[in-house]
């Protein structure tokens, strides 16, 4: 079944309807039903995760949290391993209501990318978990894509600490620049939560939306040793023009005592890689030409088009990352359907490309959009100025007359945007 909701609309051609099959097979494929019961299994009361093996038997009580875009699912998931948590605490901003009805599971909606009340209420849970934690306890920890905004306990008023990201993401910060603040102004994260819960033994399984997979990055390094510090902070304020403008702003150091992060054990469970290899086997079986270019793409929209469209390599081009936008217009759109307008601009005949959010929403309304030469022409015919719609950061709307918007169900993945370039049409 697809998730793409105007499939049909869109796969005009074959090789369009190709590359969308290609795409959907992929993201299908590192749901956290697939993946997990191949990465964590219990065989004779020993918790296997990868290569690492604990004696369930040692511990009293075994408790859940789960924060991000894949906690709800992720949850489900893990609990047809461990059959019973004696606790759980879902922060996913993607579930369709709070419900807090079940004495032992409560779920809450939050908000993403900004942080509200019910954010503040959901970790507020958290903590009073870590309370009456006791150090013969296991917490089994999901961090997913989302989950800076989902746990958040800033040490700043809700206004400013919101006000900051905003700035950050209108002029263009990756996302490591803005963890790295966020890190210094939350008391959770920055490997502020594993102190908060030490001794407990904590387990956190991460899936990454992150660049690189730096897992100190990832929902802002929570049960992660954070190397940043307070001075770098500092200096993000002061490279992006902010510090007059936040300049009553005080910073919190993260912990560095490494004694709190003894018994944290971090694993990189799932990645954008695990999706790029399903679709690289998928490509391979239908007879194409295939390679991943790159699983950490970055950068501003401009730059990473150049970069895709200066690839010598022949066939299909797969690679994920995320790329950022400066905001200077009014316009809609997100950095998937700006990049796809950036890349039609130099697109050459035959060629086709689409950009595509993992989670099914690329800021607003499509999940992104897929371009090809008749797209071009569709333009041309329409009078579209691209330049004029990029100048307003308005590629929503440019795409949405042109008829080359995805639109997408949540897919409940959250692991970065992916990239398919077909750089030669695939022969018959």
């Amino acid at each position: 079944m697809s998730f793409i909701k105007n499939f049909s609309q869109i796969a005009k051609t074959k090789e369009r309807k190709i590359l969308l099959k290609i795409l959907e097979d992929g993201i299908k494929s590192v749901s956290p039903e697939n993946v997990f019961p191949e990465k964590i299994k219990i065989k004779n009361e020993n918790l296997i995760i990868l290569d690492k093996k604990f004696d369930l038997k040692k511990f009293r009580k075994i408790y859940f949290i789960g924060i991000g875009k894949m906690a709800n699912s992720g949850y489900f998931a893990l609990k047809k391993i461990f059959k019973k948590f004696d606790f759980a605490c879902i922060l996913d901003p993607s579930v369709k209501k709070t419900n807090t009805k079940n004495k032992n599971l409560k779920i809450y909606k939050v908000s993403h990318p900004f942080v509200k009340e019910t954010n503040l209420k959901a970790t507020k849970v958290i903590l009073k978990l870590a309370q009456k934690a006791k150090e013969n306890d296991l917490l089994i920890f999901l961090i997913s894509g989302g989950g800076s905004a989902s746990l958040s306990f800033p040490l700043i008023d809700l206004n400013s600490y919101n006000k900051i990201f905003e700035e950050l993401t209108k002029k263009g910060a990756q996302i490591k620049e803005i963890n790295t603040l966020r890190k210094h102004l939350d008391l959770v994260k920055g490997g502020g939560l594993a102190k908060i819960f030490f001794p407990v033994t904590i387990i956190s399984l991460i899936i990454s939306d992150v660049v690189g997979n730096d897992l100190s990055f990832i929902a802002s390094g929570p049960t992660t040793y954070d190397k940043t510090s307070v001075l770098d902070a500092e200096n993000l304020l002061k490279k992006y023009g902010l510090e007059k403008k936040f300049k009553k702003i005080k910073f919190l150091e993260t912990p560095k005592e490494k004694r709190y992060f003894k018994k944290v054990y971090n694993f990189l469970v799932l990645s954008n890689k695990d999706a790029l290899k399903t679709m690289e086997k998928r490509a391979k079986n239908l007879g194409l030409e295939v390679k991943i270019f790159s699983d950490k793409i970055q950068g501003n929209v401009k730059e990473v088009a150049k970069r895709i469209l200066s690839l010598k390599s022949k066939g299909l081009l797969i690679g994920a990352g995320e790329s950022t936008v400066e905001i200077k217009g009014k316009g809609k759109g997100g950095r998937n359907q700006e990049l796809c307008l950036w890349i039609l601009k130099n697109l050459k005949k035959g060629q086709i490309f689409l950009s595509f959010a993992s989670d099914g929403l690329d800021f607003y309304k499509a999940a992104g959009a897929i371009v090809d030469f008749k797209t071009k022409e569709k333009a041309k015919k329409m009078k579209l100025s691209v330049d004029k719609y990029l100048k307003n950061n308005d590629s929503f709307h440019f795409f949405l007359k042109t008829g080359d918007l995805i639109f997408s169900k949540k897919t409940g993945i959250n692991i970065a945007d992916f990239y398919l370039f077909l750089k030669t049409p695939i022969k018959k």
